[in-house]
């Protein structure tokens, strides 16, 4: 299951990297991988979980990301693991 995990996560970290993260529709949903490239990527001003798992990232550029958290609080998990380019990163909790 690991490893099929992995792949996944590399499948859509090769996909990111040959499009831009920058989102250009308004209110784009995305897959839970798919957001954490994007949260990654330094480009997340803040974010916003609800108790239902779903979570917005709201872009630098002013766009929104949306998505569903696999548990409660993961996003918070990932924004730590993010590390220096997530440090500035505001959250909001419902």
């Amino acid at each position: 299951m690991s490893t099929m995990r992995n792949w996944l996560i590399l499948a859509s970290l090769l996909l990111v990297s040959c499009t831009s993260t920058n989102i250009k529709k308004r209110d784009a949903f995305v897959t839970w991988d798919e957001a954490i490239v994007i949260l990654n990527s330094g480009n997340v001003d803040s974010a916003f979980q609800a108790h239902s798992l779903y979570v917005e990232l709201h872009l630098k550029d002013g766009s929104i990301v949306k998505t569903t958290s696999p548990k409660i609080d993961e996003i918070l998990r990932e924004i730590r693991r993010c590390g220096k380019k997530c440090t500035g990163i505001s959250m909001m909790l419902e």
